[in-house]
């Protein structure tokens, strides 16, 4: 039950990779649009958790890079649409901390609303936790 939660984690985590990388619908909001997102500012994830949004953030770049390089994607010092040259095109241990960061955000926000009490109908539960 433990494995199979840890990899749909995953997988939600490269589902909202993906999703950022998606070409969006321009869409005129609605004046009466009033996001809820679930508040985890005051949840302290623990060192487990913190660890799995890490290891979760390296395979996010990975799999966006693989996406980009697949697309005809190269290095290059500075983002060029036209050339398809991006400077993220780096293993992710090479990333500034605000790159890492941009990949690291979202996880954080999905393992947060995972972990905290959201209204889900399952719960992150750390292996070494489970009797």
């Amino acid at each position: 039950m433990i494995v199979g939660f840890c990899w749909f984690v995953i997988v939600l985590a490269f589902a909202a990779a993906i999703w950022m990388e998606m070409p969006k619908k321009v869409v005129v909001p609605s004046m009466s649009y009033s996001p809820q997102p679930f508040d985890a500012s005051d949840l302290v994830l623990g060192e487990e958790l913190e660890g799995l949004i890490i290891s979760l953030g390296e395979k996010v770049h990975d799999a966006w890079a693989r996406k980009r390089i697949d697309q005809g994607w190269v290095f290059g010092p500075a983002r060029n649409d036209k050339l398809k040259h991006h400077p993220c095109l780096i293993p992710y241990a090479d990333l500034t901390e605000s790159e890492k960061d941009l990949d690291l955000a979202v996880i954080r926000e999905v393992v947060s609303n995972l972990a905290g009490d959201c209204d889900l109908p399952f719960a992150v539960i750390p292996l070494n936790s489970h009797n």
